[in-house]
C-alpha cells in the first residue's frame, strides 16, 4: 500500500486497494486539524462541510468522512444527497465553515475516488496546507474525549 500523498487538489487512489475506510477516516480527520489550524481563526467556527459525488461509493466514504472528523472533536455539515464540488465550496463560504472535504475523483477513471480538501474561503487549499495533513498523518492522532456534532444540510 502506497503512502497518502496529496497531488493536484487532493488525494486519489483505487477504491480497496488505497482508497480504504480506514485511510479516509486518518486523511478526514488529519485535514480537519489542519483546516482548524489555518482558519480557526478567521471562521470562528468548528464546523467541517462533507459532500461528495455521484462516484461508485461516494457516499458511503462520505459518512465514513464525517464519522471521523466528529470524533476528532468537530462539528459536521453532511450533504444529504450527491451535487457537484462547487456547491460544497460555495457551501463552504456561505455557512462560514472551516472548510469542506468532498469525495470525488473528478476526471479518473471509475476504479478510483479522491477528497478533496476546500479550505474556508471556498477554493483549493495551498499546497503548504495539504504537506501539514501529510506531516499530521505521519504522527499519532488521539481523537478528543468529546465528539462533534453531525447534521445535515441541502447542497
Amino acid at each position: 500500500m502506497h503512502s497518502i500523498k496529496f497531488g493536484t487538489d487532493g488525494w486519489r487512489g483505487i477504491i480497496a486497494a488505497d482508497f480504504t475506510f480506514e485511510r479516509v477516516a486518518l486523511v478526514a480527520a488529519a485535514a480537519a486539524k489542519v483546516l482548524a489550524k489555518t482558519y480557526g481563526d478567521s471562521t470562528g467556527s468548528n464546523t467541517i462541510i462533507v459532500g461528495y459525488d455521484r462516484r461508485f461509493m461516494a457516499e458511503d466514504f462520505a459518512q465514513q468522512t464525517a464519522k471521523s472528523v466528529t470524533a476528532a472533536g468537530f462539528d459536521v455539515l453532511l450533504s444529504n444527497s450527491y451535487a457537484p464540488t462547487p456547491a460544497f465550496s460555495w457551501a463552504a463560504k456561505d455557512h462560514n465553515a472551516l472548510g469542506a472535504l468532498v469525495l470525488t475523483a473528478s476526471h479518473n477513471p471509475g476504479k478510483y475516488l479522491g477528497l478533496k480538501v476546500k479550505g474556508a474561503f471556498g477554493g483549493s487549499v495551498a499546497p503548504e496546507v495539504t504537506r501539514q495533513i501529510e506531516a499530521l498523518l505521519e504522527e499519532s492522532t488521539a481523537n478528543p474525549e468529546t465528539p462533534g456534532n453531525l447534521d445535515s444540510f441541502d447542497p
